[in-house]
């Protein structure tokens, strides 16, 4: 089965871009539907008549009124401004509910702007409490005597054109930048280069000096990497295999969850053994061949047909884990790899061994 090496190709790049403007024109497009919506919601009417301020209730069936006013009241320490956000049901042509006034007294530890703040807060509360009165009028007064001058805020306007902007810069910014991680992968592999040249020209040097030609060494070279790489990415596959076989026999939902988190690591190597390999080679490392996927699939459910505990499924893993250890261990003792295989082929071994400790908990 052919996997994707991971490997960013421009056109790749510009395949990942176009996905994540299409994303970016989808929200903004949500974000200004939903502006538009809340910036048409249905305003208050509001009638001046000879000094005395109206609002207007929306007419019957249709959607409550909302409004911004600023109250200056004409207090005895000076101007008081508080703006107060009201809503206004529609008007019915009867009256179907009432609710009673519930004035309170202003509490004597109260101070003149809280005093202020409470009536106008009664105020904003009382406006629905009769929904048969069409014209609301605006008290000129408190009923402490202050006066209050009413102000209309202007409705906030809709922020269309700036979430438009928005999404055009940042789409912008993702077309211009839809190469970077191409760039970034291209700077990564030619520091990767640059690391393991003195140790592959030595190499090189040793073979030639041993009889070799250029063209000899320099292919014995590259095949000792893609020899140990390919027997890496093998014994990966074949755990993930094995571990798949198996999961669909275990029941202990904890056991399983253990055994997906191997298989998870088995991935990662896998993978990360594939990237490595696109280094020396356009073709693909070796996996499990199809005869030995067959027979660790038979040899799984022969096994385990009778007994299919934890147990047992634990021993059958850790059998297939030390010989990928055994054979890990063997690759280490060739010196001629470069660091980057070596340490990869390192932590595959020294992930194995832990695993197995995990696994002789279930025994």
């Amino acid at each position: 089965m052919k996997k994707d090496r991971g490997q960013i190709t421009a056109e790749k790049a510009v395949r990942k871009t176009r996905k994540q403007i299409t994303v970016v024109v989808l929200i903004g497009i949500m974000l200004i539907i939903s502006d538009l919506v809340m910036s048409s919601e249905q305003g208050i009417a509001v009638e001046n008549s000879y000094g005395q301020l109206y609002l207007i209730r929306p007419e019957a069936g249709g959607d409550n009124g909302h409004l911004s006013l600023k109250a200056e009241i004409e207090g005895e320490n000076g101007i008081y401004e508080k703006k107060i956000n009201v809503m206004l049901e529609p008007y019915v042509d009867e009256k179907t509910d009432k609710e009673a006034a519930q004035k309170k007294e202003a509490e004597p530890t109260m101070t003149e702007e809280e005093n202020y703040e409470y009536s106008l807060r009664t105020f904003a509360d009382t406006l629905n409490s009769d929904r048969t009165v069409k014209k609301v009028s605006l008290p000129a007064k408190l009923e402490t005597g202050e006066k209050i001058h009413w102000e209309i805020e202007k409705a906030s306007r809709s922020n269309s054109i700036l979430i438009l902007i928005m999404m055009v810069l940042i789409s912008a910014i993702m077309y211009r930048e839809r190469f970077s991680s191409l760039k970034k992968m291209e700077a990564a592999n030619r520091a990767s280069v640059s690391r393991q040249l003195p140790g592959f020209i030595n190499r090189l040097v040793l073979l030639i000096e041993a009889g070799m030609v250029v063209n000899s060494a320099f292919e014995k070279a590259v095949e000792e990497n893609l020899n140990v790489l390919d027997e890496l990415n093998k014994g990966a596959t074949m755990g993930i295999d094995a571990i798949k076989y198996v999961l669909e026999k275990v029941e202990d939902d904890e056991f399983k969850n253990v055994l997906e988190k191997q298989q998870k690591d088995y991935e990662v190597i896998s993978s990360r053994a594939e990237k490595i390999y696109a280094k020396y080679s356009t073709k693909e490392p070796h996996e499990t061949n199809a005869m030995n996927k067959v027979m660790t699939w038979y040899g799984i459910n022969m096994k385990t047909m009778m007994d299919k505990s934890n147990s047992k499924i634990a021993e059958l893993l850790l059998q297939g884990t030390n010989m990928g250890i055994i054979e890990g261990r063997k690759l280490l003792n060739n010196k001629n790899m470069d660091k980057e295989v070596h340490d990869l082929l390192q932590e595959f071994v020294t992930m194995q061994e832990d695993w197995v400790e995990v696994l002789k908990k279930y025994l």
